[in-house]
């Protein structure tokens, strides 16, 4: 005779095993009948909140934020250089001059804006990271743990994503 189920009391149980298992959620029992396998669902409800946090592409880059940030400093720097010589000219100057003062103020923002581009991706990199890593935590929830168990064994790794995101 095939099995069928039913519910009873809250509880969700197989005619032919009228006894359910039931395990408990942060607070909220669950029942479970032939042997349903509920971790499997708990890895993918963790992966789907990830998705929504992440909906966006990763770039990976091979400069590390550090560098990066080190090498958008030194253009702001120079930059700031390059306005101040711009800055100092005057009647005085050459037609040369201010062409190279101009030439330099360009050259010098491109770098700005090159080195901005490089720390974004830098730190775009570390997301993905910090991404990856909680993925495996994911995969690595045993099957058998409840919700708040698997949200406690990752929370950590979740805890670098945030991080993460609040330096892009």
């Amino acid at each position: 005779m095939p099995s069928a189920r039913g519910v009873r009391c809250g509880s969700v149980y197989d005619v032919e095993e009228t006894v359910p298992t039931k395990r408990w959620l942060g607070g909220v029992t669950v029942f479970r009948a032939n042997g349903a396998e509920e971790g499997s669902l708990v890895k993918k409800v963790l992966v789907l909140a990830m998705a929504v946090v992440l909906v966006f592409g990763l770039t990976a880059c091979a400069q590390t934020t550090e560098d990066a940030q080190a090498a958008y400093d030194e253009a702001v720097e120079n930059f700031h250089a390059a306005l101040l010589d711009y800055e100092s000219l005057d009647m005085d100057s050459t037609e040369d001059e201010v062409q190279e003062a101009e030439d330099a103020l360009a050259s010098a923002w491109s770098d700005v804006e090159s080195t901005a581009a490089d720390l974004e991706n830098a730190q775009v990199e570390d997301l993905q990271s910090a991404y990856d890593d909680l993925e495996r935590a994911i995969d690595d929830v045993p099957d058998d743990a409840t919700v708040e168990e698997a949200l406690e064994m990752v929370q950590p790794q979740f805890d670098a994503v945030r991080e993460a995101w609040d330096a892009l």
